[in-house]
């Protein structure tokens, strides 16, 4: 019923822990496919020895999460793909939980279960990911102490990318050309991307709070200490400059790709005040990223191209 796939890049430690909660699962997946982007650490040696079971993509450079993702989506077989960051551990009952959910309704397209920190298990990661007024992806609950109200079942507007079941209907009737998650984006923003196109699609994510998994939040990128040090409750303050640019960059590919007018009017004041804490904060603690917004024209060209073909597919229904 479910194929799983996992994008990985020199984190061998990480990937075997993944892989061994996937083994131990009370339903087995059909299939899991890992995507391997030109490891130096032995992740792939690692899988071969290990793993011989799994099926293994090499790739012969590092082609970032999304392209691996989409690789790994377009090589499986099953009806349901879970893609799963290979920081994240699953509790053995987390596929036998979370596939009830497609059940639920046709046009239930996204499923996500609780997500908690591997290192702290009374913090929640994420219990389902929405789109905030400003426009960032904001994951319900995130570094909160689990509590009860977390542990109601319901529609969200979509599923964290740490680990996220899709119905291969929805991800056939919503990709872009050969595309399910937007390639230029890299990483960062991927996931956003992509349920709010599912939403426009009329297609429902849906939160299953019994289905566990345990992520260790950016294990895979995490590079820096930031500095000052009061910056360090800030996830994005953690990232390389290099990173900064892409997270920057793709807040804006992804409201250029899918905002409506009336809506980014509605919501503008939000939308300034984000925009404005992201230019002072490139401005004090990290100008060499302003240049950013070259990189934003240089990709806007692409996204309005990807716009036109959405919107285009989407005439004759309700404005989502």
């Amino acid at each position: 019923m479910i194929s799983v796939v996992i994008a990985n890049f020199n984190r061998k430690e990480y990937l075997r822990n993944c892989l061994k909660s996937l083994q131990t699962q009370t339903v087995s997946p059909l299939e899991i496919i890992v995507v391997d982007n030109a490891s130096s650490d032995g992740s792939v040696q690692m899988v071969e020895n290990e793993f011989p079971n799994i099926n293994l993509i090499r790739n012969n450079a590092n082609c970032y999460l999304a392209a691996a993702y989409n690789q790994g989506i377009t090589y499986s077989r099953a009806e349901f793909i879970l893609c799963l960051n290979n920081d994240v551990i699953l509790d053995r009952h987390f596929i036998e939980k979370i596939i009830k959910g497609f059940n639920l309704a046709e046009d239930t397209g996204v499923l996500t279960g609780l997500i908690l920190r591997i290192n702290n298990e009374a913090i929640i990661d994420s219990t389902g990911q929405f789109l905030s007024r400003s426009r960032r992806p904001l994951d319900r609950g995130s570094g909160q102490y689990l509590k009860k109200k977390f542990m109601v079942e319901g529609y969200v507007f979509g599923g964290s990318g740490s680990a996220v079941v899709y119905r291969r209907k929805m991800l056939e009737q919503i990709k872009i050309g050969d595309e399910y998650f937007d390639e230029d984006f890299k990483l960062f923003y991927e996931d956003l991307d992509l349920n709010w196109r599912a939403n426009r699609f009329g297609w429902k994510a849906y939160y299953i709070p019994e289905a566990v998994a345990y992520h260790l939040r950016g294990g895979t990128i995490k590079t820096e200490w930031p500095y000052p040090r009061f910056l360090n409750k800030f996830y994005f303050s953690y990232l390389s400059a290099d990173y900064q640019k892409i997270y920057i960059r793709n807040r804006y590919l992804t409201i250029i790709k899918n905002d409506c007018f009336k809506n980014y009017l509605k919501d503008f004041i939000f939308i300034f005040c984000f925009d404005l804490s992201l230019f002072f904060y490139a401005l004090l603690f990290r100008p060499c990223i302003l240049n950013v917004f070259l990189d934003i024209l240089k990709y806007s060209k692409s996204a309005i191209k990807k716009r036109k073909i959405i919107f285009e597919n989407l005439k004759g229904r309700n404005d989502l």
